[in-house]
This record gives C-alpha cells, sequence and structure tokens, in this order.
C-alpha cells in the first residue's frame, strides 16, 4: 500500500513539473509574439517609408529593444543591430536633408552618405527573413503543447 501511494505521489510530482513547464513556455509565448510583431512592423514601415523616423525608432527601442530580456543572445543581437541600423538609416537621411538645404559637406561626403543610406536600406530588405528565422525557435509551440 505504501508502495502504490508513493509511486502515485511521484505520477502527481511529474506531472505537475510537465504542467509548470508548459504554462511557462506559454506564458513566455505570450510575452514574445508582440515582441516578434512588433519587429516586423519596424521593418517593414523602412521598406514602405524607404527610411525611419525617430518616433518610429523610439517605439521601436520602447517596444523590443527594451523587452530583449525574454530571448538569448540571438534575438538580443538581432534586435539590437537593427536599432542601430534604424538610427543610423535615420540620422544619415536627415543629414542628406540638410545638406540639400545648403547644409555645408563635401561632395565626396555626401556621395558617401548616399551610398550609406543605400546600404542601410539593401540591409533592411533581408531582415524580414531573418527575423522570422531568429523567432522561429521561441515563438514555435511543440506538439506536446497541443493537448
Amino acid at each position: 500500500m505504501k508502495t502504490v501511494l508513493t509511486l502515485v505521489t511521484v505520477i502527481i510530482l511529474v506531472l505537475q513539473y510537465v504542467l509548470a513547464r508548459r504554462q511557462l513556455r506559454l506564458a513566455l509565448y505570450d510575452k514574445r509574439f508582440p515582441v516578434y510583431e512588433k519587429t516586423l512592423e519596424y521593418i517593414d514601415f523602412v521598406h514602405k517609408n524607404g527610411t525611419t523616423t525617430a518616433e518610429a525608432t523610439s517605439a521601436f527601442r520602447r517596444d523590443v529593444v527594451a523587452k530583449k530580456f525574454l530571448f538569448k543572445e540571438d534575438v538580443q543581437d538581432f534586435v539590437q543591430k537593427l536599432y542601430d541600423n534604424g538610427v543610423n538609416l535615420w540620422s544619415t537621411a536627415e543629414t542628406l536633408k540638410g545638406v540639400e538645404f545648403g547644409g555645408g559637406i563635401t561632395e565626396e561626403s555626401r556621395v558617401q552618405m548616399i551610398l550609406e543610406v543605400g546600404e542601410l536600406k539593401k540591409w533592411f530588405i533581408n531582415q524580414e527573413e531573418v527575423a522570422k528565422a531568429v523567432f522561429l525557435r521561441y515563438l514555435s509551440i511543440p506538439r506536446s503543447l497541443w493537448l
């Protein structure tokens, strides 16, 4: 009788452990998915507009970069690079606007800035697929959770 009670207790403990792990994964999913959505929205914003704005970049920082602790280094590094390149794109594009209105830089510097903006735009074009790949392991739900 005592062995049966011990066995039942162990089974219950194992089931509680499994349930707790599933609940943790689902809770993390609920926190992580909005970060993924905001990341794709920011990339899409840059695609549609050909640049970014201070407001969009600040919102990305608030909604994504500030929550990167929910992920391991791969996503942390990716969203930080996305933010850094967004800041570079915005600041370089804004500097170029100033040049168009009589800002004093050399023609060589202006051409270099135009090339840099072009490279950043090209970089952003590829980032939607990169984002999907980087976030995939955090957002896939294993069959064991499909109960």
